[in-house]
């Protein structure tokens, strides 16, 4: 019965060292995508502002 606990905590603490590493080595790729939007979203506001289209 020790060895079966063991095994899963053992499972579970990799599974968690798993995740925070994975999460660390995608933190610059969701701040690039953070940054894209904003940058998007700064832009149509800029050129909506200085374009003035009549129809």
């Amino acid at each position: 019965m020790a060895e079966i606990l063991d095994s899963i905590a053992f499972t579970i603490r990799e599974r968690v060292r798993i995740k925070g590493e994975i999460k660390s080595l995608t933190a610059q790729q969701r701040i690039i995508l953070a940054v894209g939007g904003m940058m998007m979203a700064l832009g149509f506001f800029f050129i909506r502002r200085i374009v003035d289209i009549e129809v």
